[in-house]
Parts: C-alpha cells; structure tokens; sequence
C-alpha cells in the first residue's frame, strides 16, 4: 500500500505514514472496532464472546467453558471471582487485542 500524500510504501495495517504522518482512513475501523468489542465484552465477555469477534478462537473457548463451569458451581465462591477477575482484565486486553486483529 501507497501513501496518498507523499507515495511511499507503508504497511497494510497502518494507521498513518510514518514518513509524511497522513491518515491512511484506517483509524475509524479500529475506533468501530473497539466500541463494538467493549459492546460484547460488557454484555457477554463473562462467557469469552468478545475473543471470539476478535480471533481469538483458543482462549475464547477456555473462556466460554470456564464461565459456564462458573456459573453450573456458583455455590463455590471461587469460579466465579476468578471468571469476574479474568473478564475484568480483558477490557484492559481489548485495545491490544483489536490492534493485533486489525488486518
């Protein structure tokens, strides 16, 4: 890809030219992206869906077992103050996540 300011090469994922500092149109994909991620965390992460929209098919189905197994022993304390710590990290993790997804 070509920068349209000063025509240089940039990467495909760029957000701007690292030699003139144009917007490559690039960053509203990511804002989107990420507005919708903390979207699905806020109202189904406990149970790992927010990986799944950002590719991150492994962990999110962990996530989605872990959650499940949380809720069927909630009468244990502990699954669930795990499964809240874990789903509060992750709205630390999203920014990164959608920058790492972002093609």
């Amino acid at each position: 890809m070509y920068c349209k300011e000063c025509g240089k090469e940039i990467n495909e994922k760029a957000v701007i030219c690292v030699s003139c500092g144009c917007a490559t149109g690039k960053i509203s994909d990511v804002t989107n992206n990420i507005f919708l991620a903390y979207v699905i965390w806020f109202v189904l992460g406990y149970f790992g869906l927010h990986r799944f929209y950002l590719g991150q098919k492994t962990s999110a189905i962990v996530m989605l077992i872990c959650g499940v197994l949380s809720i069927l022993l909630a009468f244990f304390i502990i699954p669930l103050l795990i499964m809240w710590v874990w789903w509060l990290v992750d709205a630390c993790l999203i920014p990164s996540m959608v920058r790492n997804n972002t093609k």
